[in-house]
């Protein structure tokens, strides 16, 4: 039998963005465009308070 040597990836880091509503203080992922309002309260989200975060 012969020893078999392989060199495993490294995971890809996933980037995403993290919002957090200033109403009701939920923390959410922001998925894109269409992601405007809080999914809790329905208020308005700053845009300009995106956080990225890595997975």
């Amino acid at each position: 039998m012969q020893t078999q040597n392989f060199e495993q990836k490294p995971k890809p880091k996933i980037a995403y963005f993290e919002i957090c509503c200033k109403a009701c203080k939920l923390l959410q992922i922001y998925h894109g465009k269409t992601h405007t309002k809080c999914i809790h309260c329905r208020t308005p989200l700053d845009l300009k308070e995106l956080k990225t975060r890595y997975q």
